[in-house]
């Protein structure tokens, strides 16, 4: 029998994009509960966090959509600091208010998302559904996973039993909205303090643990929480030939270097390449802050391949990695980089191509939205597992949406 896994990777706004793919397998009118019902495991981080919240409270693809595309709410999630607008030193300082995120998040959730994450299965109609959502401990220093499942043989009680042959101690949960405010909550360049709350022992659901703070799941390496998924399922029960995983990014910039090679492709927009040279510490630094939305996604999936000890063939119905990648287009016929999408006008491409994951203007999500409609017509690239070769397409994995879209189906 299959174990079916869903991935969903952080990515602030962008994160629309997978709203808009589920769309496209479920139908715009789908209701939460009816799709999380079809898996057994579904994990998020960040971006992703906050649609698996909103099926969690069995809100429509369509009601998550307006959502994601309000700018009025997204500003009520993504509350500015004052002085954020005038983008001091180049945008290096946080810009949101970490306090606010929670009361944005709530009113457009409800009272549900007040639930526990261990009393979720059961409000969704699936009690053996696992959930889990990942964040990172901001004292401590490494990734955690808030889990629903009370029996997770990945739980540190579970394993500290074990090695000890003591009583399992006490597990740890949360609430919902606790869970997403911390996986949601990207530093440095982004929330401007960590998220604090109490855990609730569910041995004593009276008592609770001293605060605890926590930033964005990406910082543990999970903005791709694509292993930490596999690790669970196959930790719990799961048989490795049985998992089948759709793991739904939130779109990824790659652009070909020029290190000044001869015979290297050029193009006529210089936003399309980008010159292999030393930026200066203050670049640096901001490349740093940004890495974990970079390249780890990437190799968390083909990492999950090699774990599936899934063969070495184009696409595999097993695991289906759907993410658009901005990229430019190789035309073979003149060895230039041209613009990928259609009917785009070239600065909004180019704006597209530089916009960070945390986008609260209207105007910039329609650019996501339109660029997530022309990935479903193969405008755009689909990541799938591994890129390479010449073209910088998916030399493992679905290289487009509709190859990506059908194999799916195919479950």
């Amino acid at each position: 029998m299959a174990y079916d896994i869903l991935s969903l990777d952080g990515g602030g706004t962008w994160a629309l994009i997978q709203v808009k793919i589920l769309q496209q397998r479920y139908g715009i009118a789908a209701k939460g509960h009816d799709i999380l019902k079809n898996y057994d495991l579904v994990i998020a981080n960040s971006g992703g966090s906050m649609v698996l919240a909103a099926l969690c409270v069995n809100k429509s693809l369509s009601e998550i959509e307006t959502m994601f595309l309000s700018q009025d709410v997204l500003e009520t999630i993504f509350v500015r600091k004052f002085w954020s607008r005038l983008n001091p030193l180049g945008g290096f300082f946080p810009r949101f208010k970490t306090e606010e995120k929670p009361k944005g998040l709530t009113a457009q959730l409800g009272p549900d998302c007040k639930k526990l994450m261990t009393e979720l299965p059961t409000h969704i109609g699936k009690p053996e559904l696992q959930i889990i959502i990942t964040g990172f401990d901001y004292d401590r220093e490494r990734a955690v996973y808030f889990r629903s499942n009370l029996g997770s043989k990945l739980e540190s009680s579970y394993i500290q039993s074990t090695v000890t042959g003591s009583q399992i101690s006490e597990f740890k949960t949360l609430r919902l909205i606790d869970a997403i405010h911390a996986s949601s909550n990207a530093p440095v360049q982004f929330f401007d303090n960590p998220a604090e709350f109490n855990y609730v022992l569910t041995n004593d659901p009276t008592k609770v643990t001293a605060k605890r703070r926590f930033w964005d799941g990406a910082i543990g390496g999970n903005n791709n929480p694509i292993t930490a998924g596999i690790l669970e399922a196959l930790a719990n029960g799961a048989q490795r030939n049985e998992i089948r995983i759709a793991s739904l990014g939130t779109a990824n910039t790659l652009l070909p270097i020029s290190f000044g090679d001869s015979g290297e492709h050029t193009s006529n927009y210089d936003w399309l390449t980008k010159k292999g040279k030393n930026e200066g510490p203050a670049a640096d630094i901001k490349k740093l802050s940004t890495s974990v939305i970079s390249d780890p996604p990437d190799a968390a999936t083909f990492i999950a391949h090699q774990i599936l000890e899934l063969p070495f063939i184009q696409n595999d119905i097993r695991l289906i990695r759907m993410n658009p990648l901005l990229k430019p287009i190789l035309n073979t016929a003149n060895g230039e980089w041209e613009k990928p999408g259609i009917d785009w006008d070239e600065a909004k491409l180019e704006h597209l191509f530089n916009m960070d994951m945390a986008v609260t203007n209207g105007e910039d999500v329609q650019l996501i939205s339109k660029m997530a409609d022309q990935y479903f017509e193969d405008y755009f690239d689909n990541q799938g597992i591994r890129v390479g070769g010449e073209k910088l397409d998916a030399i493992l994995g679905h290289k487009k949406f509709s190859e990506a879209l059908g194999d799916w189906k195919r479950w």
